[in-house]
């Protein structure tokens, strides 16, 4: 089962800032995209996926773990829906 993986203008906002500091963010967000396009409920339990708890829908009740970035993102029937990418340091402020 494929899904689409969409961009709010927060997460773009927060992938160009980062996109200026570390060109690394660049490979770092399409190896996410593919792998939220194939099993963003981790079904598979490959890879650093949680949902989180007391989250509302639309402020990322999903965590994407890569490398030192956490990617929030919320799963609307087929459709994934990225919210912020942060550094580990500033993810859950």
């Amino acid at each position: 089962m494929a899904f689409s993986v969409v961009e709010t203008t927060r997460f773009r906002r927060d992938f160009e800032g980062i996109a200026r500091r570390n060109r690394d963010v660049l490979h770092i967000t399409w190896e996410v995209k593919g792998i939220l396009s194939a099993d963003p409920y981790n079904l598979s339990h490959q890879f650093k996926i949680k949902k989180l708890t007391d989250i509302s829908f639309g402020d990322g009740q999903w965590r994407i773990r890569i490398k030192h970035y956490r990617i929030r993102y919320d799963i609307s029937g087929k459709e994934v829906i990225l919210h912020s990418i942060k550094p580990r340091k500033d993810a859950y402020h």
